[in-house]
């Protein structure tokens, strides 16, 4: 079971971030939760610990139908996260490869994890994560930021490494493959 801890207590994210995670999902079961931790007034332009945007995302695991709400949370931080000047214009190979530098514009501390990327082929990516963030909310910012800069006319598809256990389930990092398809 993921342990939902930062690697730091000094781990930060950007508040357009928190802010707009509120908004992915149904507001009745995750607004009351903000409330509680005390996220309600959030500045967009302010950063807030991970840590208690980690304790939301713990009660809301624990809901039924939690993977969804996380997966929509994912996109929706990765939607309005911080991206490098000139990304839209990059190809799709150069987008990936700076998927590590836009997790570091939107998270900051001592020690938030790091994120790595392998090109397989032309239409194969591999994404290795050791980030303090669920999974299923890690898979959705991937599934978000694929969507954003794939290439016109192409699909794409993401999964777990099979062979590899994942961080939620006691593994030291979660692998996910990015496959593209015409």
């Amino acid at each position: 079971m993921f342990n939902f801890r930062t690697f730091s207590p000094d781990h930060e994210v950007r508040g357009l971030n928190v802010l707009n995670m509120a908004s992915a999902i149904d507001s009745q079961s995750f607004l009351p939760l903000y409330e509680k931790y005390e996220l309600a007034d959030i500045d967009a332009d302010g950063w807030y610990p991970l840590q208690t945007l980690l304790d939301v995302l713990y009660e809301l695991s624990r809901m039924p139908n939690s993977i969804v709400d996380l997966v929509g949370i994912g996109m929706k931080a990765m939607e309005t996260s911080v991206m490098p000047p000139g990304i839209s214009r990059m190809s799709f190979s150069e987008v990936m490869a700076l998927a590590p530098q836009v997790y570091q514009l939107n998270h900051r501390g001592t020690d938030v994890g790091e994120i790595s990327v392998e090109q397989i082929s032309d239409y194969h990516y591999r994404e290795i994560t050791c980030v303090p963030l669920p999974d299923d909310v890690w898979y959705g910012a991937i599934y978000a930021y694929v969507r954003t800069f794939v290439p016109e006319g192409m699909g794409f598809r993401i999964y777990y490494e099979p062979e590899q256990l994942r961080r939620d389930n006691g593994g030291d990092v979660t692998i996910y493959h990015i496959e593209l398809k015409h």
